[in-house]
């Protein structure tokens, strides 16, 4: 009763002295943003069409798989590629992400026709105002002899409407003797949301937040003020350096 009356004078998490208890909420609308690359993206209409279905890991890299069709005057092919290697990084201090995917490809260039392998690689940037993704594809639909039927394409790829950067760290914490323990969970604009575990000493205050399940092997840090207030947060989430203040 008196941690409840406590929350309900002050407006804050069930705080009433130095040690920390109860439900913490924090959240992010300007800094740091934290993106989601997950998604389908589509080149449709004209010769060339695609589609890519990206997942983008709490780690940073980036899985999935695609299909691309050509249908020309000269040459055609039917391909799918599942991705080989994917990741978020920063590159010329703009977020970006770098895809590349191998498959299956079968086909017809002039009279001739084909089966091989297909290549594809995907590379862009993020557009934050405008929630895009400006990016070039390079896919080479590929016969046995290493001929291949090579094409380029600049997109503009719009990120799902409920992506946008913003997010919410909820926090759940008991104090034990000298050490704070707890749950964590992070939560996305487009729902997704990232388990932890939570320790850390009493006296500084000083929380570890350990992924679990899908987020395992992320970790962030963070640092309360004696009432709950966020001080500091550090971490690295979907490829991404996270910094508070």
């Amino acid at each position: 009763m008196h941690r409840l009356l406590c929350a309900l004078i002050l407006g804050l998490p069930l705080i009433c002295s130095a040690q920390l208890s109860g439900h913490y909420t924090y959240d992010f609308t300007t800094r740091p943003l934290l993106w989601d690359f997950s998604g389908t993206y589509a080149l449709t209409g004209g010769e060339l069409q695609i589609v890519n279905v990206l997942t983008n890991l709490p780690s940073g890299t980036i899985s999935g798989a695609g299909q691309t069709v050509l249908d020309s005057f000269f040459s055609a092919f039917q391909a799918r590629a599942n991705i080989e290697t994917g990741r978020v990084l920063v590159a010329n201090r703009r977020l970006s992400i770098d895809v590349k995917g191998k498959g299956p490809t079968s086909g017809r260039l002039f009279a001739h026709d084909y089966t091989g392998e297909f290549h594809e690689r995907l590379t862009g940037h993020l557009d934050p105002t405008n929630r895009t993704i400006i990016a070039s594809i390079n896919n080479a639909s590929c016969q046995p002899d290493h001929t291949c039927d090579v094409h380029s394409s600049n997109v503009v790829f719009h990120l799902p409407g409920n992506m946008n950067g913003t997010w919410s760290l909820t926090m759940d914490l008991a104090t034990s003797n000298k050490v704070i323990l707890g749950t964590a969970s992070v939560e996305l604009s487009n729902g997704r949301t990232l388990d932890f575990n939570v320790s850390g000493p009493t006296a500084k205050r000083v929380l570890r937040l350990q992924g679990t399940g899908e987020a395992a092997r992320t970790k962030l840090t963070v640092n309360l003020s004696t009432n709950g207030e966020l001080r500091t947060l550090k971490g690295k989430l979907f490829g991404q350096n996270l910094v508070f203040p």
